[in-house]
């Protein structure tokens, strides 16, 4: 588990307490997986925006 800070103060003011997300770290190791990996955190994004996940 990793704590990501947000450095932008804008943005952090806009999430709503108890939010969630996820991210990836590409490096140039297993470059060819970084294309499916892309493909599936925006898929799971276009998931959690149509079905509200948690609400």
């Amino acid at each position: 588990m990793v704590l990501i800070e947000l450095e932008d103060d804008a943005i952090r003011q806009s999430l709503p307490a108890g939010v969630s997300g996820q991210v990836a770290i590409y490096t140039e190791h297993f470059s060819h997986v970084a294309v499916m990996r892309k493909v599936l955190l925006r898929m799971q994004g276009w998931l959690n925006y149509v079905f509200m996940e948690g609400h």
